[in-house]
């Protein structure tokens, strides 16, 4: 069955889709997880009214004209060329907001989800989190906005950390040992790409990983192991107790051994998003579940197309 790719937009809320369409040359929405905010460029021919700076656009896709929500974006630079092709890149993260002045602010027996509440208040902003039971003792933000803040702890507890429709995330990858069950899941069968390639790295796999740190009070070096087996990974630092020093075990064990298998693929489009998981089937022996990196959007005169890459 032959189904008809299309797209909406909202602009401050007004529908502007027809117009967009009637003069398209090209829109892409590119989406990932961690630093990097989503970005929406459209660009478009004839006497197309450029938006203002900080502009909405609410971006839709889908077939037949069932469509599903993609995200918000705010207008950030517009470029006209040769008078009648405008080209305009949204972001979706306002980077005028608190998230970008730096602090000093020193967070003392809270968990992780209590900081990033306290982050997302600020922004004024809503929050998804599933670290309520992850603890600090103390945790330094020195001279340092929220937004590289939120991206250091997210790679010292190898979490998945994004802003997305007004929205701040920060999610664990692995829950209870195996990839977090709430994270949404894609199946993809290989036949129906238009081309995918799968990598595997020679990189070391870790079998465990030992913290140690100086205990003050005993005034003697301690230690703790997560896994078994070698080769051991060494995690020194400043850790204020065992849980901390296990925590961060963990997390630097499976950041480690993540990208040992990575891969991209091509396929008609369809709301596929960053941050979820892959399940990879009919391939000739990589079949299994993956972690979705980025997924590139693009639609032009050919149709909707998707490229996605992952790893595990």
């Amino acid at each position: 069955m032959v189904r008809t790719p299309g797209f909406m937009i909202q602009a401050n809320g007004k529908d502007v889709t027809a117009a967009i369409q009637k003069n398209l040359i090209s829109l892409s929405f590119h989406d990932e997880v961690n630093e990097k905010a989503d970005e929406l460029n459209i660009k478009v021919a004839g006497e197309f009214a450029r938006p203002a700076y900080q502009d909405e656009l609410k971006l839709y896709m889908g077939y037949d004209e069932q469509f599903t929500y993609m995200g918000s974006f705010l207008v950030q630079t517009t470029t006209r060329d040769k008078k009648h092709v405008l080209s305009i890149s949204a972001t979706g993260v306002n980077f005028t907001n608190a998230l970008k002045e730096k602090r000093d602010i020193t967070y003392e027996k809270v968990s992780i989800k209590d900081i990033c509440k306290q982050i997302a208040a600020r922004s004024g902003i809503n929050l998804k989190s599933d670290f309520d039971d992850t603890f600090v003792s103390c945790q330094v933000q020195s001279n340092e906005s929220d937004l590289h803040f939120l991206n250091r702890l997210a790679k010292e507890y190898n979490a998945i950390f994004n802003i997305k429709n007004n929205t701040l995330i920060f999610t664990k990858k692995i829950k209870d040992e195996k990839k977090n069950d709430d994270l949404p899941t894609y199946t993809i069968n290989a036949n129906n790409c238009d081309s995918y390639s799968i990598k595997y790295s020679n990189k070391t796999l870790y079998k465990s990983c030992k913290s140690t740190w100086h205990d003050t009070k005993e005034n003697k070096t301690q230690s703790i192991t997560v896994g078994s087996g070698e080769p051991v990974l060494i995690n020194k630092g400043n850790f204020k107790n065992p849980a901390e020093a296990k925590g961060k075990a963990a997390a630097k064990l499976q950041r480690a051994n993540q990208g040992l298998i990575s891969g991209s693929l091509s396929i008609e489009g369809e709301a596929i998003f960053a941050g979820g998981k892959l399940n990879l089937v009919n391939t000739l022996e990589d079949d299994g579940e993956y972690q979705i990196k980025t997924v590139e959007h693009t639609f032009d005169q050919g149709g909707w197309m998707i490229n996605i890459n992952f790893e595990r």
